[in-house]
This record gives structure tokens, C-alpha cells and sequence, in this order.
């Protein structure tokens, strides 16, 4: 079940984070955040890889804002140093992170 953001609740996390895709924020308003067919859980904000991983995650990865998770381990987020592509965190090995470019997935 998912729970819309208020225009307010969007405002406040555009101040931290201006430059994710205005998409995310129009999904945040119209569809929301919370567990999608106990497969997907989109996160209320973007939070920072040591909100997941605490201090133990490679370097590689400090870069990832992450939106949500599969309920497994695996976490979704966007690189900011790359164009806001939305790319995976694998959770056995963090630093085997993918990026996915117009459907093709890269490493």
C-alpha cells in the first residue's frame, strides 16, 4: 500500500536533493511511497548508502542516492554523477553495483 506525498513533504526534499528528475517527485505526489506487491519498497525520501550499510560499504557506492529495496538486500537508486541513472546495489557484493542506461544495464 502506498502513501502520497504532500506538495510540502515534496518541497522538503527538493531543498535536499535539487537535482533528482522531476519525475521521481511527480510519482511521490500522484502514486507514492511504501511496499508495491511485497516486491518493492519505495522509501518516503532518497536516503544516503550509511543509512543502509552504516560505515561499512565501499567507496564506490558512497555516490548512490537509494529510493528504495526489494526486501532482499538489493537496494535502487540513482548515481548522480552519472546523468541520475537508476542503477542497482547488489547485496551480497556491494561494490558490483550496476547502472542501467536507457535498458541496457552496464557495469
Amino acid at each position: 500500500m502506498s502513501k502520497k506525498l504532500s506538495s510540502e513533504e515534496v518541497n522538503k526534499i527538493k531543498i535536499m536533493f535539487p537535482a533528482i528528475p522531476e519525475d521521481y517527485f511527480d510519482f511521490m505526489r500522484n502514486i507514492g511511497w511504501g511496499n508495491f506487491s511485497n516486491s518493492l519498497m519505495l522509501y518516503s525520501a532518497p536516503v544516503n548508502p550509511d543509512e543502509i550499510y552504516g560505515d561499512d560499504y565501499p567507496d564506490d557506492i558512497s555516490r548512490i542516492l537509494i529510493f528504495g529495496d526489494d526486501f532482499n538486500g538489493r537496494c535502487f537508486g540513482w548515481d548522480p554523477s552519472n546523468k541520475f541513472y537508476i542503477g542497482e546495489i547488489d547485496p551480497i557484493l556491494p561494490s558490483r553495483s550496476k547502472s542501467i542506461e536507457r535498458g541496457t544495464i552496464t557495469k
